[in-house]
């Protein structure tokens, strides 16, 4: 094998590894899309319900919603 092969299939290689970051970048995007739609459905229910806002599990989920919105955004590093 030529040096000039073995720089060709070291290149492809990192491009299927870029390839596969950007599927596991979209798959997460998807799942943190999924999540935060289910947990404005939650909280909502919860306001429903009457639970008072100040509630610490309320103000928990309200905070992990806020985390899943900012990281479906892509304005969280990681």
């Amino acid at each position: 094998m030529s040096t000039k092969d073995g720089l060709a299939r070291s290149k492809e290689r990192g491009s299927e590894s870029v390839v596969g970051v950007r599927d596991k970048d979209d798959r997460q995007r998807q799942y943190y899309d999924m999540l935060a739609v289910k947990l404005e459905g939650l909280l909502s229910e919860i306001e429903k319900s009457g639970v008072p806002p100040e509630d610490d599990l309320v103000e928990r989920l309200r905070a992990l919603h806020k985390e899943v919105s900012r990281t479906d955004t892509g304005s969280r590093e990681g």
